[in-house]
């Protein structure tokens, strides 16, 4: 079997294809490469960029592309390692700021493509997924996956926990200007909202980084109401603060924080349009149109992110509902 033999794996590679979209798309909005200050940019900044002509650069960037389609359409432990391949020599060559959305693509990229070129030249598993500890091999690729997830959450709360994120003050704290801009969009609060809600915003933004990930790794039986709050937790960034990219990359990792069991059980209904997952991506567009405060590039895209979301948390929703379902039906059978 060329494809990992672990479903969350597939899943993965599959939503990086929308992950690299929204990567690039970041990029060429917040870098304008073909304005002339990028161009005094590129010869004043610092990198291994000097060293190569810039159409090297454009290059890679076009080659990574073809190599985020081939992963798409193949999903093979061979793309795997040819995407991870011209990644890391995008990311070592870009001549501007790297975002930290890029770092958890590397990582997410690196846990996948070094375990299987190890266990190729160990005669573990190769590039086709033969061998004899092939399915241990993919096991703990998902096991790294959900790693790389844990610890950039992790990461990112303790780096909040500083007196200007902590302060309810729009103005200086990130959190509370988010809740700020998120409320105010959608008409819910004028523009100063109450102290309260500001708070509650910074302890849930804190909260859902520091404790959901490894939460959703320790409880399997609250799986799915967990991993459904870590979505709606990126939602205000995504609708009204138009960060769409990070978000999105993100959440491609998030099938392999889940179980094999519940992922499988999810799949089956992801896979199912039924009123659960149509009835969530229609909601989540709703979110999205009636939260964004303008049209452009990264809210467009973001239609498409919070659509899928919503989806997904319709399956949640949806395999919830048939085990309340057939418990019911136990009980009085």
């Amino acid at each position: 079997m060329a494809a990992s033999t672990d479903p969350r794996v597939r899943m993965v590679d599959l939503l990086l294809v929308p992950a690299f979209a929204g990567h690039a798309l970041q990029l060429l909005r917040e870098d304008k490469p073909w304005l002339d200050g990028a161009a005094i940019k590129y010869w004043t900044t610092p990198g291994w960029h000097l060293f190569l002509p810039p159409w090297v650069i454009v290059a890679l960037a076009v080659v990574l592309a073809g190599c985020v389609v081939g992963l798409g359409l193949g999903r093979s432990r061979r793309w795997v390692v040819v995407v991870w391949l011209a990644y890391l020599a995008h990311y070592l060559t870009y001549p501007y700021r790297i975002r930290n959305h890029m770092t958890t693509l590397l990582l997410g990229l690196t846990v996948q493509a070094v375990p299987l070129l190890l266990a190729w030249r160990w005669g573990a598993s190769d590039l086709r997924g033969r061998g004899p500890h092939t399915e241990r091999v993919d096991r703990w690729i998902a096991r790294g996956i959900a790693g790389v997830v844990v610890v950039t959450y992790l990461s990112a709360g303790l780096h909040k926990l500083n007196a200007a994120y902590l302060t309810p003050d729009p103005e200086v704290s990130p959190a509370a200007r988010v809740a700020r801009d998120f409320l105010y969009a959608g008409e819910l609060t004028g523009y100063y909202p109450p102290r309260w809600v500001l708070v509650g915003a910074i302890g849930l933004s804190l909260a859902s980084e520091l404790l959901l990930p490894t939460a959703i790794l320790l409880f399997e039986r609250w799986q799915y109401l967990l991993v459904a709050a870590l979505l709606l937790f990126h939602v205000p960034l995504v609708a009204a603060f138009n960060v769409s990219d990070y978000p999105m990359i993100a959440s491609a990792f998030f099938p392999c924080l889940l179980t094999r069991r519940s992922w499988e059980r999810l799949q089956a209904r992801l896979v199912r349009p039924d009123l659960f997952t149509i009835g969530g991506a229609l909601t989540g567009l709703g979110v999205q149109v009636w939260f964004m405060p303008w049209w452009g590039w990264m809210p467009a895209y973001g239609l498409m992110v919070v659509a899928l979301w919503g989806w997904a948390i319709g399956a949640m929703v949806a395999v919830g509902y048939s085990r309340v379902r057939d418990r019911v039906a136990a009980s009085h059978s």
